[in-house]
């Protein structure tokens, strides 16, 4: 995995993102850039919410706060050198761009942004590592495996890609189960202080992502 972030293609993904969602037809709000540092984890979030698009940062609405503190747990999210928040991972909405009326993707828009995704991944350095939030968010990254990996909330997902090499997934439950269903609360929560444990213990450092994880050799 790369060491560096490479801001540039970033920069050209998201313009080329927001064209084709023009030209599909989708009036979207402000640019919402991913941020944190290169790591082996990548933590990709719902649409933006009005907070993210009008903070220009993901997660950062009462669900995002919620997700921030769930990421503490697993060592992936603390405070910075000026006492902010940081991310020791790279964070990111699925798409960039807020949608209108705040709402998920149609499948139609999973598949015009899952290249999107993969040019994101590549700048950040590939990592084998992809924690997904919510369940659209997880279809959207493994559009093309949905039917053959149940949504399963906190187990890592061993996937091969095309070119033979592997990546972790893990699916994680949305931070708002927890807040208005208390039943998940404690359960969300375990998740993530599993994910820290696995993490330490080198588990999924030990792979290396050769390509964007899908069965869709055209993708």
């Amino acid at each position: 995995m790369s060491n560096e972030i490479d801001y540039v293609q970033l920069d050209n993904f998201y313009a080329r993102q927001r064209a084709a969602l023009y030209l599909a037809g989708i009036n979207v709000g402000g640019l919402v850039p991913g941020e944190g540092v290169a790591s082996n984890v990548m933590v990709i979030c719902p649409p933006p919410t009005s907070q993210d698009s009008m903070l220009r940062r993901p997660a950062m609405g009462s669900d995002g706060r919620t997700l921030r503190s769930l990421m503490a747990l697993a060592g992936l999210y603390g405070a910075g050198d000026d006492g902010d928040g940081v991310a020791n991972c790279w964070l990111t909405n699925v798409i960039k761009y807020r949608m209108p009326g705040a709402r998920n993707l149609t499948s139609m828009e999973r598949n015009l942004i899952q290249p999107f995704l993969k040019a994101e991944w590549e700048a950040v350095g590939r990592p084998n590592i992809i924690v997904t939030i919510g369940k659209s968010t997880y279809e959207s990254v493994l559009h093309s495996r949905v039917a053959n990996a149940p949504f399963a909330p906190g187990e890592p997902m061993r996937c091969l890609n095309y070119a033979g090499g592997d990546a972790w997934i893990v699916p994680m439950m949305h931070p708002r189960m927890g807040v208005s269903l208390e039943r998940y609360r404690d359960q969300i929560e375990q998740h993530w202080l599993d994910l820290g444990a696995w993490l330490a213990a080198g588990d999924g450092g030990r792979l290396v992502a050769g390509d964007w994880v899908t069965d869709d050799p055209a993708s």
